[in-house]
């Protein structure tokens, strides 16, 4: 009877799926951190022309001709995905996916926050090429080749500087105190009238601070 039972056991053990198959991580990419339940967004109004601001306390001015664009390698059926040449994948909102498929490989893409209070997802996605875009947000980090790290942070001044040689003014904030040094960064634009002109987004925090580009 013993043997009887051992034999199902075993027989129902190796007709399981392994667990391991589900959550294979991809190790030699960036880690994306879940996303969190959304936060309340910050009121905005639509983009407009706006002055160059300089964060107070900061030496100089700002450099304000950098264009942080990136290239579609590839747009996935429907439209509902859009792959990156830095292997980034980004998920596009179903509202949006009949746009996006009318993309075209290496048209320019311009990441900027989604301030829509009424919208799950975290970012647009602007075409340069055609002037359109799409909600979307990151479902995948870039390939380790093609991510750019941080090298320092200063929680105090309020100051982040990358492996790239930019250093970007953020202030301070309760997000900057759980980025580390190694973490991986996009950047993006700020389309809000007020505020910095950039965004820095952490991959693997998965959520962005305002930025103003010190140097580069």
């Amino acid at each position: 009877m013993k043997k009887i039972v051992l034999v199902i056991l075993t027989g129902w053990i190796m007709s399981c799926p392994l667990s391991a198959e589900v959550n294979i991580e991809h190790v030699d990419r960036v880690e994306l951190k879940p996303k969190r339940d959304k936060e309340k967004k910050q009121k905005s109004f639509q983009a407009k022309k706006r002055k160059k601001l300089v964060a107070k306390g900061w030496p100089g001015t700002y450099a304000t001709k950098f264009k942080p664009k990136y290239y579609i390698e590839s747009v996935g059926a429907k439209g509902m995905t859009l792959n990156m040449y830095d292997d980034t994948v980004w998920e596009i909102s179903p509202s949006s996916s009949w746009t996006a498929a009318t993309w075209q490989t290496n048209q320019s893409i311009v990441i900027t926050p989604n301030y829509n209070w009424f919208s799950s997802y975290d970012y647009y996605l602007l075409n340069l090429a055609t002037n359109e875009y799409v909600a979307a947000d990151l479902s995948l980090g870039p390939k380790m080749e093609h991510a750019v790290f941080i090298k320092y942070i200063d929680p105090y001044q309020g100051y982040v500087q990358l492996k790239d040689g930019t250093t970007w003014a953020v202030g301070r904030s309760n997000r900057l105190n759980q980025w580390k040094v190694g973490q991986a960064v996009l950047r993006g634009e700020n389309t809000s009238w007020w505020g910095r002109e950039y965004i820095l987004i952490n991959i693997n925090e998965n959520n962005y601070i305002p930025a103003s580009l010190y140097n580069y």
